[in-house]
């Protein structure tokens, strides 16, 4: 009994070392990575990476906005025309299943 209770200890400390290397290393930061920190509480640090991803669909939004608001003011002014080439190929590709 006392040799198990001996190799558990040694495991548990040798699991608590690898977590403590862990947490120091994500303290010293990783390039677009989670960096964990704290004396018993969770942190997390988001990347740079989501900052630039959410800058960017807030660009995509903001470009399809003003594009919806475009054609709105061309229908309703009765200037928007359609391409009916351009429209049946689409539907011919989507009920074909083929990719544009």
């Amino acid at each position: 009994m006392r040799i198990e209770e001996r190799i558990a200890a040694e495991t548990a400390a040798q699991q608590s070392a690898a977590g403590a290397a862990e947490v120091q290393r994500a303290r010293a930061g990783t390039a677009d990575g989670v960096a964990l920190a704290g004396a018993g509480r969770d942190t997390a640090q988001i990347s740079t990476l989501a900052g630039r991803i959410r800058s960017r669909l807030d660009t995509i939004a903001a470009e399809h906005s003003a594009r919806v608001e475009q054609l709105t003011a061309e229908v309703r002014s009765g200037r928007y025309q359609v391409d009916v080439a351009a429209l049946s190929r689409a539907l011919a590709a989507e009920a074909l299943g083929v990719e544009r």
